[in-house]
Protein backbone atom coordinates (compact mmCIF):
# COMPACT_ATOMS: atom_id res chain seq x y z
CA UNK A 1 0.00 0.00 0.00
CA UNK A 2 1.20 3.35 -0.76
CA UNK A 3 1.92 6.29 1.37
CA UNK A 4 -0.14 9.38 1.68
CA UNK A 5 1.28 12.63 0.68
CA UNK A 6 0.06 14.38 3.83
CA UNK A 7 1.97 17.87 2.75
CA UNK A 8 2.83 19.30 -0.36
CA UNK A 9 4.29 22.79 -1.95
CA UNK A 10 2.47 25.09 -4.06
CA UNK A 11 4.07 26.32 -7.13
CA UNK A 12 1.89 29.86 -7.47
CA UNK A 13 4.28 32.85 -7.25
CA UNK A 14 1.47 33.71 -4.98
CA UNK A 15 1.26 31.15 -2.34
CA UNK A 16 4.75 31.21 -1.78
CA UNK A 17 4.88 34.97 -1.14
CA UNK A 18 1.85 34.24 1.06
CA UNK A 19 3.38 31.31 2.99
CA UNK A 20 6.92 33.82 3.24
CA UNK A 21 4.63 36.08 5.71
CA UNK A 22 3.26 33.17 7.81
CA UNK A 23 5.61 30.96 8.16
CA UNK A 24 3.65 29.13 10.84
CA UNK A 25 1.17 27.42 8.00
CA UNK A 26 4.10 25.83 6.76
CA UNK A 27 7.23 23.50 6.55
CA UNK A 28 9.85 24.36 4.07
CA UNK A 29 6.66 25.72 2.16
CA UNK A 30 5.06 22.15 2.25
CA UNK A 31 1.70 22.81 3.38
CA UNK A 32 -1.62 20.86 4.62
CA UNK A 33 -4.45 20.06 1.85
CA UNK A 34 -6.22 22.05 4.47
CA UNK A 35 -4.17 25.05 4.44
CA UNK A 36 -4.22 24.34 0.51
CA UNK A 37 -8.05 24.53 0.51
CA UNK A 38 -7.81 27.82 2.23
CA UNK A 39 -5.56 29.46 -0.28
CA UNK A 40 -7.13 28.52 -3.19
CA UNK A 41 -8.72 30.67 -5.99
CA UNK A 42 -6.92 33.35 -3.51
CA UNK A 43 -3.34 32.05 -3.89
CA UNK A 44 -3.49 28.68 -5.04
CA UNK A 45 -4.67 29.15 -8.44
CA UNK A 46 -5.34 25.61 -9.89
CA UNK A 47 -5.50 22.19 -7.93
CA UNK A 48 -2.99 21.02 -10.13
CA UNK A 49 -0.24 24.13 -8.86
CA UNK A 50 1.91 21.46 -6.54
CA UNK A 51 5.21 19.54 -5.92
CA UNK A 52 6.09 16.71 -3.95
CA UNK A 53 7.90 18.03 -0.46
CA UNK A 54 10.49 15.67 -0.71
CA UNK A 55 13.95 17.70 -1.62
CA UNK A 56 14.74 17.86 -5.11
CA UNK A 57 11.47 15.61 -6.21
CA UNK A 58 9.81 17.35 -9.03
CA UNK A 59 7.07 15.32 -9.00
CA UNK A 60 3.57 16.77 -9.82
CA UNK A 61 0.76 16.74 -7.38
CA UNK A 62 -2.89 17.34 -7.40
CA UNK A 63 -5.05 18.74 -4.39
CA UNK A 64 -8.28 16.59 -4.88
CA UNK A 65 -11.36 18.29 -3.76
CA UNK A 66 -10.21 21.67 -2.93
CA UNK A 67 -13.34 23.41 -3.59
CA UNK A 68 -14.75 24.72 -0.41
CA UNK A 69 -17.88 23.03 -2.13
CA UNK A 70 -16.33 19.47 -2.94
CA UNK A 71 -18.01 16.68 -1.48
CA UNK A 72 -14.85 14.73 0.28
CA UNK A 73 -11.97 16.14 2.19
CA UNK A 74 -8.87 17.41 0.49
CA UNK A 75 -6.26 15.54 -0.23
CA UNK A 76 -2.55 15.24 -2.26
CA UNK A 77 -2.20 12.83 -4.87
CA UNK A 78 0.41 12.02 -7.31
CA UNK A 79 -0.95 13.57 -10.21
CA UNK A 80 -0.70 10.56 -12.59
CA UNK A 81 -1.54 7.17 -11.72
CA UNK A 82 -0.11 5.09 -13.97
CA UNK A 83 3.63 6.81 -14.37
CA UNK A 84 5.62 7.36 -11.18
CA UNK A 85 8.10 10.66 -11.19
CA UNK A 86 9.07 10.96 -8.11
CA UNK A 87 13.20 10.80 -7.96
CA UNK A 88 14.12 7.37 -5.83
CA UNK A 89 15.19 8.28 -2.69
CA UNK A 90 11.66 10.04 -2.16
CA UNK A 91 9.16 8.38 0.68
CA UNK A 92 6.47 8.40 -2.32
CA UNK A 93 8.29 6.49 -4.77
CA UNK A 94 6.61 3.36 -5.26
CA UNK A 95 9.86 1.33 -4.71
CA UNK A 96 9.92 2.92 -0.99
CA UNK A 97 6.21 2.19 0.28
CA UNK A 98 6.81 -0.72 2.49
CA UNK A 99 9.58 0.83 4.36
CA UNK A 100 6.90 3.52 5.07
CA UNK A 101 4.09 1.08 6.29
CA UNK A 102 3.84 1.65 9.94
CA UNK A 103 2.55 -1.29 11.78
CA UNK A 104 2.89 -0.45 15.24
CA UNK A 105 0.73 2.45 15.68
CA UNK A 106 -0.97 5.53 13.46
CA UNK A 107 1.95 8.21 13.17
CA UNK A 108 0.45 9.80 9.93
CA UNK A 109 -0.61 14.12 10.40
CA UNK A 110 -3.95 13.38 9.46
CA UNK A 111 -4.43 10.59 12.36
CA UNK A 112 -2.10 10.70 15.33
CA UNK A 113 -4.72 12.02 17.34
CA UNK A 114 -6.34 8.75 16.84
CA UNK A 115 -5.38 6.05 18.82
CA UNK A 116 -6.04 2.31 18.29
CA UNK A 117 -9.10 0.56 20.09
CA UNK A 118 -10.51 4.51 20.80
CA UNK A 119 -11.83 5.00 17.40
CA UNK A 120 -15.52 4.57 16.60
CA UNK A 121 -16.63 3.32 13.00
CA UNK A 122 -19.18 5.15 12.07
CA UNK A 123 -20.39 2.84 9.04
CA UNK A 124 -24.33 2.24 8.98
CA UNK A 125 -25.77 -0.90 8.92
CA UNK A 126 -28.20 -0.60 6.82
CA UNK A 127 -28.50 3.08 4.75
CA UNK A 128 -25.25 3.99 3.87
CA UNK A 129 -23.01 7.08 4.59
CA UNK A 130 -24.78 10.63 4.56
CA UNK A 131 -23.01 14.18 3.94
CA UNK A 132 -20.90 15.14 6.89
CA UNK A 133 -22.36 17.99 8.98
CA UNK A 134 -21.23 21.19 9.05
CA UNK A 135 -22.31 22.60 12.47
CA UNK A 136 -19.27 23.99 14.19
CA UNK A 137 -18.55 25.70 17.21
CA UNK A 138 -17.13 29.48 17.64
CA UNK A 139 -13.30 28.56 17.22
CA UNK A 140 -14.22 24.98 15.69
CA UNK A 141 -12.16 24.57 12.37
CA UNK A 142 -12.11 28.40 11.33
CA UNK A 143 -8.87 28.84 11.02
CA UNK A 144 -6.28 28.76 7.99
CA UNK A 145 -3.57 26.01 9.48
CA UNK A 146 -6.51 23.38 10.51
CA UNK A 147 -5.51 19.90 10.04
CA UNK A 148 -7.08 16.93 8.80
CA UNK A 149 -6.22 15.58 12.54
CA UNK A 150 -8.36 18.95 13.54
CA UNK A 151 -10.63 18.18 11.38
CA UNK A 152 -11.88 15.02 12.81
CA UNK A 153 -11.24 15.46 15.83
CA UNK A 154 -14.69 15.35 18.80
CA UNK A 155 -13.21 17.38 21.15
CA UNK A 156 -13.63 17.25 24.88
CA UNK A 157 -17.31 17.21 26.80
CA UNK A 158 -17.23 18.56 30.48
CA UNK A 159 -18.73 16.23 32.82
CA UNK A 160 -19.43 16.43 36.75
CA UNK A 161 -19.29 14.59 39.91
CA UNK A 162 -19.22 15.45 43.61
CA UNK A 163 -15.40 15.89 43.52
CA UNK A 164 -15.04 17.96 40.95
CA UNK A 165 -17.16 19.92 38.72
CA UNK A 166 -14.01 20.55 36.08
CA UNK A 167 -12.98 17.83 35.43
CA UNK A 168 -13.20 16.97 31.30
CA UNK A 169 -13.53 13.79 29.48
CA UNK A 170 -12.53 13.12 26.13
CA UNK A 171 -14.74 12.08 23.88
CA UNK A 172 -14.08 9.17 21.36
CA UNK A 173 -13.04 9.74 18.03
CA UNK A 174 -14.76 8.72 14.66
CA UNK A 175 -14.38 7.81 11.29
CA UNK A 176 -17.29 9.62 9.89
CA UNK A 177 -16.99 9.01 6.07
CA UNK A 178 -16.11 6.30 3.42
CA UNK A 179 -12.88 8.42 2.74
CA UNK A 180 -12.32 8.47 6.20
CA UNK A 181 -12.27 4.43 6.25
CA UNK A 182 -10.50 4.06 3.49
CA UNK A 183 -7.73 6.57 3.94
CA UNK A 184 -7.34 4.76 7.73
CA UNK A 185 -7.38 1.20 6.15
CA UNK A 186 -4.52 2.23 3.29
CA UNK A 187 -2.48 3.82 6.03
CA UNK A 188 -2.62 0.80 8.83
CA UNK A 189 -5.11 -2.30 7.77
CA UNK A 190 -4.31 -3.39 11.14
CA UNK A 191 -5.53 -0.76 13.48
CA UNK A 192 -8.43 -1.49 15.18
CA UNK A 193 -11.90 0.48 15.84
CA UNK A 194 -14.55 0.21 17.27
CA UNK A 195 -18.21 -0.82 15.53
CA UNK A 196 -20.72 1.78 16.70
CA UNK A 197 -23.26 -1.41 15.30
CA UNK A 198 -21.99 -3.72 17.86
CA UNK A 199 -19.26 -2.59 19.96
CA UNK A 200 -16.75 -5.15 19.18
CA UNK A 201 -13.31 -4.22 18.72
CA UNK A 202 -11.78 -5.27 15.13
CA UNK A 203 -8.80 -4.01 12.88
CA UNK A 204 -10.22 -1.81 10.38
CA UNK A 205 -9.18 -4.59 7.56
CA UNK A 206 -12.06 -6.75 8.67
CA UNK A 207 -14.50 -3.81 7.49
CA UNK A 208 -12.87 -4.36 3.81
CA UNK A 209 -13.72 -7.17 1.11
CA UNK A 210 -13.86 -7.76 -2.60
CA UNK A 211 -16.47 -6.34 -4.56
CA UNK A 212 -17.69 -10.08 -5.48
CA UNK A 213 -18.26 -10.49 -1.76
CA UNK A 214 -20.59 -7.46 -1.87
CA UNK A 215 -24.63 -8.44 -1.63
CA UNK A 216 -27.39 -7.99 -3.93
CA UNK A 217 -30.03 -5.65 -2.78
CA UNK A 218 -32.60 -8.54 -2.88
CA UNK A 219 -30.30 -10.39 -0.01
CA UNK A 220 -29.51 -6.90 2.15
CA UNK A 221 -31.41 -8.82 4.91
CA UNK A 222 -29.07 -12.16 5.49
CA UNK A 223 -25.74 -9.53 5.82
CA UNK A 224 -24.45 -9.81 9.62
CA UNK A 225 -22.26 -6.87 9.16
CA UNK A 226 -21.95 -3.68 7.14
CA UNK A 227 -18.65 -3.42 4.96
CA UNK A 228 -17.08 -1.35 2.68
CA UNK A 229 -16.22 -3.12 -0.96
CA UNK A 230 -13.01 -2.89 -3.43
CA UNK A 231 -12.27 -3.49 -7.01
CA UNK A 232 -10.48 -2.47 -9.83
CA UNK A 233 -12.11 -0.87 -11.98
CA UNK A 234 -11.75 2.27 -15.39
CA UNK A 235 -13.91 4.77 -16.16
CA UNK A 236 -15.67 4.90 -19.47
CA UNK A 237 -17.54 7.27 -21.80
CA UNK A 238 -21.14 7.11 -21.92
CA UNK A 239 -23.70 7.96 -24.65
CA UNK A 240 -24.75 11.05 -22.09
CA UNK A 241 -21.32 13.35 -21.75
CA UNK A 242 -23.03 14.77 -18.35
CA UNK A 243 -22.23 10.90 -17.30
CA UNK A 244 -19.64 8.30 -17.03
CA UNK A 245 -19.26 4.58 -16.63
CA UNK A 246 -17.26 2.89 -14.05
CA UNK A 247 -16.66 -0.43 -15.17
CA UNK A 248 -15.28 -3.52 -12.63
CA UNK A 249 -12.86 -5.63 -13.29
CA UNK A 250 -13.52 -9.18 -12.58
CA UNK A 251 -10.53 -9.89 -10.35
CA UNK A 252 -11.14 -11.66 -7.48
CA UNK A 253 -12.46 -15.07 -9.06
CA UNK A 254 -15.93 -16.44 -8.76
CA UNK A 255 -19.35 -15.31 -6.40
CA UNK A 256 -21.27 -18.74 -6.23
CA UNK A 257 -24.04 -16.07 -4.41
CA UNK A 258 -24.46 -14.53 -7.92
CA UNK A 259 -26.19 -16.93 -9.90
CA UNK A 260 -25.85 -15.27 -13.17
CA UNK A 261 -21.87 -15.92 -12.40
CA UNK A 262 -18.94 -13.71 -12.73
CA UNK A 263 -16.72 -12.91 -14.72
CA UNK A 264 -18.86 -12.86 -17.26
CA UNK A 265 -20.93 -9.98 -15.31
CA UNK A 266 -18.88 -7.06 -14.37
CA UNK A 267 -20.38 -4.59 -11.94
CA UNK A 268 -20.85 -1.39 -13.05
CA UNK A 269 -22.62 1.65 -12.39
CA UNK A 270 -22.59 5.70 -13.78
CA UNK A 271 -21.58 8.71 -12.00
CA UNK A 272 -21.47 11.67 -12.49
CA UNK A 273 -18.62 13.63 -15.07
CA UNK A 274 -18.47 17.07 -12.95
CA UNK A 275 -18.28 14.92 -9.80
CA UNK A 276 -15.37 12.82 -11.10
CA UNK A 277 -13.86 16.21 -12.46
CA UNK A 278 -13.73 17.87 -9.30
CA UNK A 279 -13.17 15.35 -6.84
CA UNK A 280 -10.72 13.12 -8.36
CA UNK A 281 -8.81 15.39 -10.94
CA UNK A 282 -6.21 13.10 -11.65
CA UNK A 283 -8.53 10.12 -12.98
CA UNK A 284 -10.43 12.53 -14.63
CA UNK A 285 -7.19 13.90 -16.30
CA UNK A 286 -5.79 10.22 -17.52
CA UNK A 287 -9.28 9.67 -18.63
CA UNK A 288 -9.18 12.85 -20.80
CA UNK A 289 -6.17 11.84 -22.42
CA UNK A 290 -7.76 8.97 -23.19
CA UNK A 291 -5.14 6.55 -21.10
CA UNK A 292 -7.55 3.76 -19.87
CA UNK A 293 -5.69 3.27 -16.20
CA UNK A 294 -7.21 1.02 -13.59
CA UNK A 295 -7.67 2.85 -10.02
CA UNK A 296 -9.07 0.90 -6.98
CA UNK A 297 -12.56 1.57 -5.88
CA UNK A 298 -14.39 1.18 -2.67
CA UNK A 299 -18.40 1.05 -2.25
CA UNK A 300 -20.75 0.07 -0.21
CA UNK A 301 -23.78 0.26 -2.23
CA UNK A 302 -25.07 -2.92 -3.12
CA UNK A 303 -25.92 -4.53 -6.66
CA UNK A 304 -28.72 -5.55 -8.31
CA UNK A 305 -29.33 -7.57 -11.61
CA UNK A 306 -30.60 -4.65 -14.33
CA UNK A 307 -32.82 -6.60 -16.87
CA UNK A 308 -32.76 -4.11 -19.37
CA UNK A 309 -34.54 -6.28 -22.12
CA UNK A 310 -35.61 -9.84 -22.57
CA UNK A 311 -32.04 -10.87 -23.38
CA UNK A 312 -29.89 -8.64 -21.89
CA UNK A 313 -29.07 -8.30 -18.45
CA UNK A 314 -26.23 -6.05 -16.38
CA UNK A 315 -25.37 -5.97 -13.06
CA UNK A 316 -25.03 -2.28 -11.45
CA UNK A 317 -25.36 -0.73 -8.34
CA UNK A 318 -28.78 0.10 -6.50
CA UNK A 319 -29.68 2.52 -3.59
CA UNK A 320 -30.57 1.82 -0.48
CA UNK A 321 -33.54 2.30 -0.96
CA UNK A 322 -35.12 0.31 -4.22
CA UNK A 323 -33.52 -2.04 -6.38
CA UNK A 324 -32.45 -0.21 -9.43
CA UNK A 325 -29.41 1.75 -10.77
CA UNK A 326 -28.37 4.36 -8.05
CA UNK A 327 -29.06 8.52 -9.15
CA UNK A 328 -25.50 9.18 -11.07
CA UNK A 329 -26.24 13.09 -9.40
CA UNK A 330 -27.21 11.92 -5.93
CA UNK A 331 -25.31 12.72 -2.40
CA UNK A 332 -26.30 9.02 -1.44
CA UNK A 333 -23.62 7.98 -4.83
CA UNK A 334 -21.10 10.41 -4.06
CA UNK A 335 -20.75 9.82 -0.73
CA UNK A 336 -21.11 6.06 -0.56
CA UNK A 337 -18.15 5.57 -3.14
CA UNK A 338 -14.54 6.42 -3.21
CA UNK A 339 -11.82 6.28 -5.58
CA UNK A 340 -8.12 5.68 -4.43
Amino acid sequence: MGNLITKAIPTDDLAIKYLKEHPYLHDNFAISPFIARELFDQYILDKRNFICPTNNCPAPITCRSISPASKNSPAFVNQSISDNKHISSCNYHPKNYDSETVSNGVTNEGFKQFKTGDTISDLPSMTGFSPKKTSKTKNENTEIGVTQAENKTIGTKKTHNKNDKHLTKAVKQHLKTLQDHVEMYKFNPEFKIIRHTTGAIIPIKYLFKPIVANYLFENLSERKYPSIYYGKAYLDKTNNNKVLRINFISTYGKNPSIKYGVPQYRPSLIISREHIENEYTDIYDEFINKEKNVFEVYITLPLFWNFTSKDSVYLNFSSFVKPECVDPFSEELFYNIYIS
